[in-house]
């Protein structure tokens, strides 16, 4: 199967966002080559610092592939209810305009942010499962396992495409807490051994985002962000580790 993650860094505006922007491209990236993000390797990720407009509409346009995962992060707002993205100093673009050439297509905007001091940390660290009640002791899947998990469920999905938004229109999203809440549900669906050789999909995470993050966000800041979530289809974001 072709598959790629495209992971893109938009215009940063001084040194502190720049080390925060970079700091979530490396977590995207840690996270989709591990085991729980469907054990991607090296030459299926891309990564692509403030590109020009052309440059990114030509990759995407050549893809021809079965399913690509896509993420932006940088600054954003709403325009005639379009989402726009500041690509680099001098060009904004519109996401939802790029010429997707993938049967089945997940976008990700982590977008319109601010308070980029004190960024949360994800933690990917490979913790111990605790079983409470005794339980079965399972052995964890490789990543030939991983990817035909993750292969499967792609196939089993319906063509079409997936927009998840960091927050709703008319919102700020703050200081990168839904990426942060995102890789961090994701990774601890993945070590839950009450699930075993289960596919995670970006419908399930999302919907606890959607019903966590305002309250975690308002508690942290005292600020309202409401993720959102576009288009139907299931497609895979979290592999179980057993």
């Amino acid at each position: 199967m072709n598959r790629k993650v495209i992971i893109i860094k938009g215009y940063s505006e001084d040194l502190s966002e720049l080390h925060a922007d970079n700091y979530y491209v490396n977590s995207y990236y840690t996270y989709f080559k591990s085991i729980a993000g469907g054990a991607y390797e090296s030459d299926e990720i891309v990564q692509l610092l403030e590109p020009k407009s052309v440059d990114l509409d030509l990759l995407i346009s050549k893809l021809g592939i079965e399913y690509c995962v896509i993420i932006f992060i940088g600054h954003g707002a709403t325009q005639d209810n379009y989402q726009l993205f500041k690509l680099n100093k001098t060009e904004i673009i519109q996401p939802g305009q790029l010429n997707f050439q993938a049967d089945k297509t997940l976008v990700i905007l982590e977008s319109c942010r601010s308070e980029v001091d004190n960024v949360l940390a994800v933690d990917l660290s490979d913790k111990l499962p605790k079983f409470k009640y005794g339980g079965t002791v399972r052995s964890p899947i490789d990543r030939v396992k991983a990817k035909d998990l993750y292969f499967q469920n792609i196939r089993a999905s319906n063509n079409g495409i997936v927009l998840c938004f960091a927050c709703s229109i008319n919102e700020e999203a703050f200081n990168y807490y839904f990426s942060y809440g995102l890789i961090q549900k994701s990774h601890d669906y993945h070590l839950d051994s009450s699930f075993h050789l289960q596919v995670h999909s970006i419908q399930t995470i999302m919907a606890v985002l959607i019903k966590q993050l305002p309250n975690f966000v308002h508690t942290k800041i005292g600020k309202i962000q409401t993720p959102e979530i576009n288009g139907k289809f299931d497609y895979p974001f979290a592999i179980s580790k057993f």
